[in-house]
């Protein structure tokens, strides 16, 4: 089930359970007014349900301020280096800053991740290998956010730990579009086909533009769509793990150890977060002395469970959009009357 799609649908159905009043907007149909039968009301616009305060949902969303406050407090975050578009002038990086990320990017094998400072779902992020690669992104990602992050890369295993009033709603792992030879296929014929399954089986459009990324990225890596994959060989055609990039998820809430879960509790805490989607890498989910570094948080986490399909899936969505906004009706009651 594409969420951008069906959150209208699926709050339709719950509103009514619930004693809410519902109100869409009636051109797009993407956005609406959730009145509660105590009166309290909660806006939404597109896939985005945010439950938060607005101050704490937008100091989420600014991914360098908060990896910053997160160190501050004691997480353990990945090293990273912020350029703004203020820092460019006639297409040139400021000498100081440039001489600061280039060092940053050689002291990590010039291996970093490039992304946007305040986008979701994954746009605009990429891997870099290289001094030409890496400042091509940076301009790149200046021309679609204001700030742009260059962050080291992690090869630890990446999970998203969804949160809500201090339990834990879902963790999955999140690993990137990989596909594997059989000694024939191009890799432009695997990816056509692991692309257009995973898609399928998400409800999903968007298959040409991941596609199209694909040999994007296949480019940088200097290799060709045309090559063909030996037998048995996994190939990893995306840069990063998140679902809307092609992603796959694996279900890990059971083996994922209470001192993981606690860890994610406690940041969606002490950033004031009722709902957060916590993106962490974790070396180790069973082992709680393990490594890890925290990523990003979301405070408008899509519920989509893409581990199951059709009508089970659908139910299993429904049930969880449910639960938060019981969980949103009751905190607004309660603030109100404070």
């Amino acid at each position: 089930m594409s969420l951008d799609a069906h959150l209208v649908a699926l709050i339709e159905v719950i509103a009514p359970e619930l004693g809410a009043t519902l109100t869409v907007e009636p051109i797009y149909r993407r956005s609406g007014m959730l009145r509660f039968a105590g009166g309290a009301v909660l806006f939404f616009r597109n896939n985005s349900l945010n439950i938060n305060v607005a101050g704490n949902a937008r100091m989420a969303a600014d991914k360098s301020y908060l990896s910053s406050f997160l160190a501050g407090m004691g997480f353990r975050t990945l090293p990273e280096i912020a350029v703004a578009r203020r820092d460019v002038r006639h297409g040139e990086i400021s000498p100081a800053l440039l001489a600061d990320v280039l060092a940053f990017a050689a002291g990590n094998d010039w291996r970093v991740i490039v992304k946007p400072n305040a986008l979701s779902q994954g746009r605009g992020v990429r891997l870099t290998q290289g001094r030409d690669a890496l400042l091509a992104a940076v301009h790149e990602t200046l021309a679609l956010d204001r700030v742009c992050v260059v962050q080291q890369f992690c090869a630890m295993p990446e999970y998203r730990i969804v949160v809500l009033d201090g339990q834990v709603l879902q963790a999955y792992r999140r690993q990137r579009l990989t596909v594997t030879g059989d000694g024939r296929s191009t890799v432009a014929e695997l990816a056509a086909r692991k692309i257009a399954a995973v898609t399928g089986a998400r409800n999903e459009s968007g298959g040409a533009a991941l596609l199209a990324a694909t040999e994007s990225i296949r480019a940088a890596r200097g290799g060709a769509m045309s090559d063909v994959v030996a037998a048995g060989e996994d190939l990893a055609v995306a840069d990063i793990g998140n679902l809307s990039a092609g992603g796959e998820a694996t279900d890990v809430l059971d083996n994922l150890n209470p001192h993981w879960q606690a860890l994610a509790c406690e940041l969606a805490s002490r950033c004031g977060l009722l709902l957060c989607g916590v993106d962490i890498f974790i070396a180790d989910i069973g082992d709680p002395s393990s490594d890890y570094r925290v990523i990003e948080l979301n405070s408008a986490p899509g519920l989509d469970d893409y581990l199951l399909s059709g009508g089970a899936q659908r139910e299993r969505v429904k049930q969880l959009y449910r639960q938060v906004l019981v969980t949103a009706e009751r905190t607004m009651a309660a603030a109100a009357k404070a």
